[in-house]
């Protein structure tokens, strides 16, 4: 088997190749086994038996996310999986809503999210501010720093482009079932088969 995991910065899944961006700090790279752009996969296609990526997708920007989807498809063999975890903007997106019209909110402890970081301070126990917090990100290098998020994915969005583009047996994932780090509250996987 040859599995692949696309934008693992320094956590790198045993039994897995790893590409990064490279090893400059601003995108957390360890010692990678392949270096390049996960918009244009230096692989030829139906390589890999897994593709895995875990917070990757969300700083793809929005118009370039289809033909992201589609290049990882591509280098999965037939009858590979794709697997994906990023930001549940969804899940974000109705936890605010239903505080700006209830007041309740009924979201994660706001205080736990990075707690004693200047990001805690940030948010200041605001949902409104933790929400575009984790939709967005922060910059940890500058203005133009590569953790910044750039798009927003909900479930649907990420089950239709895994559809479009051929995949069969879509679905939810489960957190036991995430490979590396789990982002907790905010997690969202999908998977499906080529």
């Amino acid at each position: 088997m040859r599995n692949l995991e696309i934008g693992p910065g320094k956590r790198a899944i045993p039994g897995f190749e790893t590409l990064n961006l490279g090893s400059a700090e601003r995108t957390e790279g360890g010692d990678s086994d392949h270096v390049g752009d996960a918009r244009n996969l230096p692989f030829s296609n139906n390589t890999f038996d897994i593709v895995y990526s875990s917070h990757c997708i969300e700083h793809i920007p929005w118009y370039q996310l289809e033909q992201t989807i589609k290049e990882w498809i591509r280098v999965v063999k037939p009858g590979g999986k794709l697997e994906v975890w990023t930001v549940n903007g969804y899940k974000l997106a109705k936890a605010l809503i239903e505080w700006e019209e209830t007041g309740k909110w009924n979201g994660p402890n706001l205080g736990k999210w990075k707690p004693g970081g200047k990001e805690a301070n940030w948010i200041n126990n605001n949902p409104a501010l933790f929400v575009g917090g984790r939709l967005f990100s922060y910059p940890r290098s500058g203005e133009y720093d590569s953790n910044l998020h750039r798009c927003l994915i909900t479930p649907k969005f990420l089950k239709q482009q895994f559809e479009k583009n051929g995949l069969k047996g879509i679905r939810d994932m489960n957190s036991n079932e995430v490979r590396g780090y789990d982002h907790g509250w905010i997690n969202m996987g999908v998977c499906g088969t080529k």
